[in-house]
């Protein structure tokens, strides 16, 4: 099971011990952390500011799964597996 860190600030991914496959992890990604990160979200109005810090949380998650060492990368990952 993924571990969603959301009551001390900066929510931060750590990957599950028991998902032996990048394409699990990001499963678990999409189905237990991204909806905590968006629970309420269409409720409110998010500035751009608050919606860098969303991305800026998937990206950190992204790196962390596959180590993509550029920004580039990330961007590739994040259209091709999150959106």
């Amino acid at each position: 099971m993924p571990f969603c860190n959301l009551f001390m600030g900066q929510p931060s991914y750590y990957k599950s011990k028991g998902a032996n496959s990048e394409l699990v992890t990001v499963k678990l990604l999409k189905s237990y952390c991204i909806p905590g990160l968006l629970y309420a979200a269409e409720a409110i109005s998010l500035s751009a500011t608050n919606i860098r810090i969303l991305d800026n949380c998937i990206n950190r998650a992204l790196y962390k799964i596959f180590g993509a060492c550029n920004n580039e990368n990330l961007l590739y990952l994040n259209y091709i597996l999150i959106r």
